[in-house]
């Protein structure tokens, strides 16, 4: 609970957007898992997806997950 409801932490939407990319979970199943709506997790997961585009810190994360995953982009 204290981890998907910190503020200004881009852990829980980094969480989201590999669970999506990468696992095929649904948007339910991680509403679900958050205590949130579906839309609210697709909301979470497109603004991770702008915000990387402006802040690399938020794209060395995802390229660490995305090794760490042993996974293509």
């Amino acid at each position: 609970d204290r981890f998907a409801n910190r503020q200004g932490d881009d852990g829980r939407d980094l969480f989201l957007w590999a669970a999506r990319r990468f696992c095929g979970v649904t948007l339910s199943e991680l509403g679900a898992a958050i205590g949130a709506e579906y839309a609210a997790v697709s909301v979470a997961i497109k603004r991770l997806e702008r915000k990387a585009v402006s802040v690399k810190a938020i794209r060395d994360k995802q390229t660490e997950l995305t090794n760490m995953l042993n996974v293509a982009p």
